[in-house]
């Protein structure tokens, strides 16, 4: 019989050898890994994208309001609001092109 004693393969005992289906399995997970991180960036440089032209169609509605001055005479200060806010919204979230029906 043998003094050593039999434990299962772990990843933690550094005695523990590799099959190759471990390192295939290994580099498996890695290439996987690596595909999620470039899909992360991607994503993440769209989202920025998308959100600097967000930031620019806010900044020139503002300067247009300011350039424009406060309400004209004569308006009711709720039309004037609404109306500022309808830009808002449209700067924030474009119209998009919704010809399909539901």
């Amino acid at each position: 019989m043998t003094d050593r004693p039999t434990r299962p393969r772990c990843g933690n005992d550094p005695r523990a050898q590799l099959t190759d289906g471990d390192r295939q399995a290994v580099a498996g997970f890695r290439a996987y890994l690596a595909a999620r991180a470039a899909l992360r960036a991607r994503i993440t440089a769209t989202l920025a994208r998308q959100a600097d032209a967000d930031v620019q169609r806010v900044t020139a509605l503002y300067e247009r309001w300011v350039k424009a001055g406060p309400p004209p005479l004569g308006v009711p200060i709720a039309r004037w609001w609404d109306a500022r806010l309808a830009e808002l919204h449209d700067a924030i979230l474009p119209p998009t092109d919704q010809t399909e029906e539901q």
